[in-house]
């Protein structure tokens, strides 16, 4: 619409029609989401319902930040943030729009066939109806993470040498915890950037999104509430951090290693999303990624949070097994989870081969999918 006003110097009817379409479209979506999450579903509510009241070196603000509020922001930055958008960006009708006319379409049948877009787009509007909320959810829960373990660790360093130990009584403990803050909350800003923002200005535009039931099955296995029913059944049991074995030859360096290395594989892993910048989201083609790891695996992010979980889980067990428990289920289970990952990869593969030329040029010079030079 810009490029036609620098033309003309004027809307037509139809840019102006086509822009309300889809802005009153978008919105009614964003609403339905909001109104979805905060008052209907249970499970949003009860689940989804973190907090943060920042830290400020040794004083807490009188700031509450909730996951409800932090959602309504959020649409009130989309009702304004979507009228440049739409005048600037898109060339057509919106992914809303669309969905829109396919779920009418798909409701009575009279008004025509579900065009192959129009399934697209539901499709796309679906992927953003269940990762919007948790991705949001889930930055407030990194961004607290990071705000209270750096604000520990400044009174960690302004209090007396002796009151050190006091305050933090397992040191290395704290600084594995520090390190996985600031990894995950690296790894979540692309996604929230990547389910929020759809532009071709950042490369980011969804060209195609997985149509097939074994690739949303395989992925929505890995997130809640669906992680959690599969995982009452093959439960892992591990802490992020491996405790120090006492009593146990080589006790200190294997304790070390153990979580030396799985802090490295998460910060790989972090690297990924990073990797991935705006293009970061679940079942769909953005565009093939070359850049970070994935000049060397095609699936870097999935090896190495699978290597992270099987360091944690290996130290768990040596625990478990001292202890009398058992030890070898929760092993069992893992392999069920690296085996979901392995299918995960599989799916999207597959996807990418049906939709973007790209990927199969892409797979011929990037061999392996998980381990350089060998798998």
């Amino acid at each position: 619409m810009i490029s036609q006003l620098m033309k003309t110097g004027q809307f037509d009817a139809d840019s102006i029609k086509q822009f309300a379409v889809n802005y009153v479209s978008t919105m009614a979506f964003i609403l339905l989401g909001y109104w979805f999450y905060t008052t209907f579903s249970g499970f949003h509510i009860q689940h989804f319902a973190h907090n943060w009241r920042p830290a400020y070196g040794q004083n807490m603000l009188d700031i509450f930040i909730y996951t409800r509020g932090f959602w309504r922001g959020f649409v009130v930055v989309f009702a304004v943030a979507l009228v440049p958008y739409f005048l600037i960006e898109e060339k057509g009708l919106s992914k809303a729009a669309l969905s829109w006319s396919g779920a009418a379409k798909a409701l009575f049948p009279r008004l025509g066939a579900v065009s192959v877009e129009e399934h697209q787009a539901m499709l796309a509007s679906a992927l953003k109806f269940f990762f919007v909320p948790f991705i949001l959810d889930a930055f407030i829960a990194h961004v607290a993470a990071v705000n209270y373990r750096t604000a520990d660790l400044i009174r960690w360093v302004l209090l007396p040498e002796f009151d050190r130990s006091l305050f933090i009584k397992d040191f290395p403990q704290f600084l594995c915890g520090l390190a996985l803050a600031y990894i995950y909350f690296f790894d979540i800003v692309p996604f929230v950037v990547g389910y929020l923002v759809d532009s071709e200005r950042l490369g980011s535009k969804i060209k195609s999104v997985e149509n097939t039931w074994r690739g949303w099955f395989f992925c929505l296995i890995c997130y809640p509430p669906f992680n959690s029913a599969f995982g009452n059944f093959f439960t892992t049991h591990y802490d992020e951090y491996v405790k120090p074995f006492d009593g146990l030859l080589y006790a200190g360096g294997l304790h070390t290693a153990l979580n030396i290395g799985a802090l490295f594989l998460l910060a790989l892993y972090a690297s990924v999303s990073v990797s991935l910048g705006a293009k970061a989201s679940n079942l769909t083609s953005r565009g093939i990624v070359t850049t970070g790891l994935f000049q060397y695996v095609r699936h870097p992010a999935y090896a190495a949070k699978n290597g992270a979980w099987w360091l944690f889980s290996i130290g768990a067990a040596i625990h478990t097994y001292r202890a009398g428990g058992n030890w070898l289920y929760p092993l069992i289970a893992l392999v069920f989870w690296t085996w979901v990952y392995y299918n995960r990869a599989i799916t999207e593969e597959q996807h990418l081969l049906r939709t973007d030329p790209e990927y199969e040029f892409y797979m011929g010079q990037v061999k392996c999918r998980f381990i350089p030079k060998v798998f």
